[in-house]
């Protein structure tokens, strides 16, 4: 996603908590990007609105994904959120 791009990390730990390990990025990243949509600071585009869904998607997917061979991450019945 060209928003994101490179912003974003690859995960290297998960726990058995559902917390998770990543390097550090100097960037944006998606909770920073969550508080200035809220706040009215940046607007996204139609463009990057539909790739940041698709980002998601990926996300939830690979999680969902991981959670299945791994059984360590357990997401709600109603679904996935950030």
């Amino acid at each position: 996603m060209e928003l994101l791009g490179e912003h974003i990390s690859r995960i290297v730990k998960i726990s058995r908590d559902g917390g998770y390990e990543y390097p550090y990025i100097n960037g944006q990243n998606l909770k920073i990007l969550m508080m200035q949509l809220s706040a009215g600071e940046y607007k996204l585009r139609d463009k990057e609105y539909i790739e940041l869904l698709l980002a998601i998607e990926k996300l939830y997917n690979r999680l969902r994904d991981y959670d299945k061979k791994h059984e360590l991450i357990k997401l709600c019945n109603e679904g996935f959120y950030l």
